[in-house]
Parts: structure tokens; sequence; C-alpha cells
């Protein structure tokens, strides 16, 4: 009997099977698809770049200067319970202060009315952190922002140097407080002592 080879009968309406592993995942269809249009895709990935290029170059250029405070150790070291707060972060949120951002636009020459030093204070506020340096430290960064690296560099140095100030004030009033008390403690003791004498 002879036999002749012939081809299946092929159904235009079935799809062919897929030849290979590309073709069943697709990666055949996706790298033409690619070869096609890859004048279009180059294009937007070139304008693209141009344009985060041009808006990175755009951006203003910001300087950041930074004044480091030293608490004083022993009263760093001093522990607080959890509901509490430390040593440090009552010096931090002090440093935060309006009442101290408005000394420092005064110390820097920036006062006007009142409605203009206080968006004065709030501009300065924005332009300055302040933050422990690291949880087992004593010491206390202050970071000013500013476009001039001169001007970051004094806000943040005045700065310092107006929270020294208000340390220094509010030690000696303390020290007039304690002396004024200690005084009439004494004037008292004197009149009891001169009453008993008598």
């Amino acid at each position: 009997m002879n036999m002749v080879n012939k081809e299946p009968f092929s159904d235009p309406t079935r799809k062919a099977a897929p030849r290979g592993l590309a073709d069943m995942l697709g990666l055949t269809s996706a790298v033409n698809m690619f070869r096609r249009r890859q004048w279009l895709i180059t294009g937007i990935g070139l304008g693209a770049a141009v344009v985060t290029f041009a808006v990175i170059m755009l951006q203003p250029t910001v300087y950041t200067a930074t004044s480091l405070l030293m608490l004083n150790p022993q009263l760093a070291a001093t522990s607080a319970s959890p509901q509490q707060t430390t040593p440090i972060e009552a010096e931090i949120a002090l440093l935060r202060s309006p009442a101290l951002m408005n000394e420092l636009a005064a110390a820097l020459g920036m006062q006007g009315n009142d409605v203009q030093t206080a968006g004065l204070a709030a501009d300065l506020a924005s332009a300055i952190t302040v933050q422990q340096r690291d949880s087992n430290s004593s010491i206390i960064e202050v970071r000013a922002r500013s476009a001039d690296p001169a001007r970051a560099q004094l806000i943040a140095n005045t700065y310092a140097d107006v929270y020294l100030a208000s340390q220094v004030n509010m030690g000696a009033g303390a020290a007039l407080s304690q002396n004024s008390t200690l005084s009439r403690r004494l004037a008292e003791l004197r009149e009891d002592a001169q009453a008993k004498q008598d």
C-alpha cells in the first residue's frame, strides 16, 4: 500500500500554536512593537531627560550653615520618666519658640511693626531646623538655610548667640530672684535676732 504524507487540514479560524518560549511569554510581540516605535520611545525618553535636567538646573541654590550648641552634660544626663520631657527636649522646644524667633529677627535688624515682625519670625522659623545631633548626645544642631551662604552663616550664628544670651539673662534673673529672697530672709532673721536680744 502506497501512503503519501499529507499536510493536516488547517482551519483559518484556529490560531497557530506558539513556536517557543518567547512567543508564549509575548516577548516576541513586545520586541516587534518596540522596533516599530523605537523613534517615538527614544524621543519621549530624551524629552523627559531634557525637561528633568532643566528643572534641576532652574532650582535655586540653597546653602545650609550649622551651629552646634552643647548642653551642660550633667543636665543632659538627667533622666526623665517616659511621660516627662527630658532637659534636652525642653531646650529644643525653647529654641523653636516664637519668642526666640522674634529676638532673632530683632538681632538681625529685621524689625518692623508687630505684624511684620510676626511674619519675619515665621519666615525665619521655616528657614531654621533645630534637632538633637543623636539620641545619646548633649549637642543640639541649629541649621539655617538661605540662598546666600553668608546669610545662612549669619542666621545660624546669630541664633546661637541669641539663645546663649537668653540663657544668661534667665540665669541672671534667677540669681537676682534668689538673691532678693535670701536678702529678705536675712532681714527677717536679723529682726528675729534683734527681737530676742531685746
